[in-house]
């Protein structure tokens, strides 16, 4: 890792093949865990609901990857600040459309378990004054008032 990406800034350049992620995606969902938060933020905005955390995870995983790689906007690169096992590996971003809503989603390797870890999925209200996240009933209100 460079200098200048240990101490937090953005690159231009993505460190992974998001064509590799969605492929996993699809095919090889038991190398991807999603962050605790990240899916309690995906169940809300995707309307999914399964009695188990496996369930909730596949159906997660398969409306990611639903999309096609061209309908993912790159945002940027940047080491991940909290961290994971004592490593802060460098986390993708992208946006991209799911129904009506922009999503902002976040991934990275985790070199001890060789596999994905999605650190953030959720609506992308970058613009809205809501902040990194909103509910169904912000984004309802703010459809309202356009």
């Amino acid at each position: 890792m460079s200098r200048s990406q240990e101490q937090g800034a953005e690159t231009r350049e993505n460190a992974y093949s998001l064509e590799k992620f969605l492929d996993d995606c699809r095919h090889h969902k038991d190398l991807i865990d999603i962050d605790s938060d990240a899916m309690d933020e995906a169940v809300n905005v995707m309307h999914i609901s399964f009695d188990s955390e496996e369930e909730t995870k596949v159906q997660i995983l398969n409306q990611i990857a639903s999309q096609g790689e061209d309908e993912f906007e790159y945002i940027n690169t940047k080491p991940f600040r909290k961290g994971i096992n004592r490593n802060h590996p460098l986390v993708d971003a992208y946006s991209f459309m799911h129904g009506f809503i922009n999503m902002y989603i976040s991934f990275c390797i985790v070199q001890t378990k060789k596999g994905w870890f999605i650190k953030s999925i959720h609506a992308d209200d970058s613009h809205s004054g809501f902040g990194d996240s909103m509910s169904i009933g912000e984004m309802i209100k703010l459809l309202g008032k356009k």
